[in-house]
């Protein structure tokens, strides 16, 4: 009898345990969930900015922080820019990247 107990109340507290485990990870899942739509919203408003900059000379830096290029915007949609980027030997080069790896785009000039 004892020792049903024992096992009785071993299982309600590792039930107890398991569900707050789960309950942990639904509200770190709810945290991810939240930055990923603030994340998606940045890029569609960044979206609509670099939409209005096609044609104009611009410096954009990516999301690592580091690197920066000098081009033109030629295309952009919803995900993706095409711009044309100025290399050090007169010779131009067309990228298409990723609109969420940009994180800054400043407008150079009189465009």
């Amino acid at each position: 009898m004892k020792i049903l107990r024992i096992i009785e109340i071993a299982i309600i507290v590792i039930g107890f345990l398991y569900i707050f485990a789960l309950s942990t990870q639904v509200n770190q899942l709810k945290k991810d969930v939240k930055k990923l739509k603030k994340k998606d919203r940045g890029a569609a408003n960044m979206s609509k900015i670099i939409n209005e900059l096609v044609g104009k000379k611009c410096k954009i830096t990516y999301s690592d922080g580091i690197s920066s290029e000098l081009c033109e915007i030629l295309d952009a949609d919803d995900e993706w820019v095409k711009m044309k980027v100025e290399s050090k030997k007169d010779k131009d080069t067309v990228k298409v990247i990723r609109i969420d790896t940009i994180d800054e785009v400043a407008i150079l000039g009189n465009n």
